[in-house]
């Protein structure tokens, strides 16, 4: 079905009455190239979970291509939509943000994807979602706000580098599949997406950490990006400031550093310095 093709797709929502949703962030994709090359990512043989489907031109071909889709999408019109779109998908009427999206994995049989246009609105809560999911999935292929995906995968040094970029980059290997330009979307947004490809580093690469109590860390070293990191360490709850002193003279750390310009194996030891009792 060419739920890309811009005259199809906009038939199919006035048949169904699906309008594009600004409070959820909704803007419908249309193109077939960006839809090939996100579905090119996955594996034959996959199953997939698919976050906020719409009206279905990944979902579509995403079925004809991979074993097994779940579908979890809030707006009970692009449900029904999906049901003529992506009859073989197994739809979820829920709330990512308030899904217990293990249990969804769970059923799915492996190797487990997980694919999404992510809502504008949810972006940074569902990448933190996703992120703690590396041992679960083989991969993830998620599109989003291109300011946003450049920011992930910053490395350190750059000046809007922030803790979610950190803690991805710890457990993940991150890449670009494409850009994604406003006239790939129906209504257009006034911004450009990107769609990064996510493959779970080896397991000897990632650290014996807790990912949870790591994204507070993280947080809290961020709180204030552009003043010293020892200054947000000291306020951060963990640790006083004379012990963050020896630690960072210990380990040859500037005192003037700021947050942005730590690398990944650095935010670690200050993790498990954090953390030490």
């Amino acid at each position: 079905m060419e739920v890309t093709n811009p005259k199809f797709l906009k038939a199919l929502l006035e048949r169904h009455g699906l309008e594009a949703k600004k409070k959820l962030g909704q803007n419908f994709l249309c193109s077939p190239s960006v839809v090939d090359k996100i579905v090119n990512v996955v594996p034959s043989g996959s199953s997939v979970l698919e976050i906020g489907p719409g009206p279905g031109a990944l979902t579509s071909k995403l079925s004809e291509k991979v074993v097994q889709v779940e579908a979890v999408e809030l707006d009970n019109i692009a449900v029904s939509v999906l049901t003529e779109t992506a009859p073989k998908a197994n739809v979820h009427h829920q709330d990512i943000l308030e899904t217990d999206i293990r249990a969804i994995l769970d059923v799915m049989s492996s190797p487990k994807w997980i694919v999404s246009n992510m809502p504008y609105n949810i972006t940074g809560p569902l990448l933190g979602r996703i992120g703690a999911l590396y041992a679960e999935i083989e991969g993830a292929v998620l599109m989003m706000q291109k300011e946003v995906g450049v920011r992930i995968k910053n490395d350190s040094g750059c000046s809007d580098r922030g803790w979610l970029s950190v803690y991805l980059q710890t457990f993940w290997d991150i890449n670009k599949v494409c850009n994604v330009p406003p006239s790939s979307f129906y209504p257009a947004p006034k911004i450009d997406s990107i769609v990064l490809h996510f493959v779970p580093k080896k397991s000897e690469d990632i650290p014996d950490i807790d990912i949870n109590d790591y994204a507070k860390f993280l947080k809290k070293a961020f709180a204030q990006p552009r003043k010293k990191l020892l200054s947000n360490l000291s306020l951060s709850g963990y640790k006083e400031k004379l012990f963050w002193e020896n630690a960072f003279e210990s380990n040859g750390i500037d005192f003037n550093i700021r947050p942005h310009q730590i690398s990944n194996l650095v935010w670690i030891l200050l993790f498990s310095e954090a953390t030490r009792v």
